[in-house]
């Protein structure tokens, strides 16, 4: 009865953890990308 519980709690925090961190890499990739691309037009 404790492991049910105790594995249904860590899904659930796994899920919205995993929801979160997805949702931060795409906005996190797509700025350097732009960032990226400026200096490298600037610098030749």
């Amino acid at each position: 009865t404790n492991l049910q519980p105790t594995n249904l709690q860590p899904s659930t925090f796994n899920q919205q953890t995993f929801n979160q961190q997805t949702f931060n890499l795409q906005p996190t990739n797509l700025q350097p990308s732009t960032f990226n691309l400026q200096p490298s037009t600037n610098k030749p």
